[in-house]
């Protein structure tokens, strides 16, 4: 599947059929509930499916996800530390 739009209206019936969350508007509920479906045993099934898109912006179904989890695998958490002096 490849998304031609990033409108959460109009995804939100592929995160009804493919993970089961109705009129899915990442409401801080609906992400707890998406986020809680990953798991050891399809986490490193999800980035190698992540790895297949494009990290260009200009690209529709792109994704800027792997930067963040290379981070959050990385024992340095200074990452954690800049973004909170931004904040």
């Amino acid at each position: 599947m490849k998304l031609t739009s990033q409108s959460k209206s109009i995804n939100s019936k592929f995160i009804k059929k493919y993970v089961g969350i109705d009129n899915y508007k990442a409401t801080k509920e609906q992400r707890k509930e998406l986020f809680s479906k990953i798991e050891r045993n399809n986490y490193e099934k999800m980035k190698e499916n992540v790895a297949k898109l494009s990290t260009d912006d200009n690209i529709t179904s792109s994704t800027n996800i792997l930067k963040f989890i290379e981070k959050f695998e990385n024992d340095d958490e200074s990452w954690i530390e800049q973004i909170n002096n931004k904040l």
